[in-house]
């Protein structure tokens, strides 16, 4: 079962996904409860861009494992490919749950939250974008990406005052992030500033 992995694995690194996805399938009916080669089939699925099976792959993975970090991360990435933007945040938490020094799961979080809570915003569905943006600003408030969606979805509910305060928050804690001063300006903060009324 090992060298069937190791072949697996080699015909991955190779970019030969097709055989490394029937590899890992032999790998699979020899050893049907190996977390590391349902994992390793997630993958392979993946990259084979057949998403919805890496789903499954990933799911019985997580099953066999109880859960791990790298299981987590797979299953988000498939997830997010079939569109679940929701389910893929949900595997980024679980992730970086597991590892919270998983760099790729924290960037990936953040900007899954943030496509989801426009998505969201733009179909009416005001408080379920709120919690995924507020997600995204607690995770890092120090993103543009994230500044930029929760300052407009506040002006959309027109919750002006706390689009304000995100804003001279930025102001403070990225000074360069672009497009800031333009968002400063229209809230009247750039005055505040000349004025030394901020920092």
């Amino acid at each position: 079962m090992a060298d069937v992995q190791h072949d697996a694995q080699a015909a991955y690194l190779a970019g030969d996904y097709a055989r490394s996805v029937g590899l890992f399938r032999d790998a699979i009916k020899e050893t049907p409860h190996s977390v590391q080669a349902w994992q390793g089939l997630g993958y392979a699925l993946y990259a084979a861009k057949q998403f919805n099976e890496s789903v499954d792959a990933f799911r019985e993975c997580l099953l066999l494992s109880g859960g791990s970090a790298d299981g987590h991360f797979g299953m988000a990435m498939a997830l997010c490919a079939t569109g679940d933007e929701v389910g893929a945040a949900k595997e980024l938490e679980a992730t970086v749950a597991l590892k919270p020094d998983h760099a790729a799961a924290k960037k990936g979080l953040v900007a899954t939250l943030v496509r989801a809570g426009k998505r969201l915003q733009s179909e009416g569905k005001l408080s379920a974008a709120e919690e995924l943006l507020q997600k995204a600003y607690k995770i890092d408030h120090k993103n543009s990406d994230v500044i930029h969606a929760l300052v407009a979805y506040l002006r959309h509910v027109n919750m002006h005052n706390d689009a304000g305060e995100i804003v001279r928050q930025a102001m403070q804690d990225v000074p360069h992030m672009p497009g800031i001063h333009d968002l400063a300006a229209e809230f009247g903060l750039t005055k505040q500033r000349e004025r030394g009324w901020l920092y």
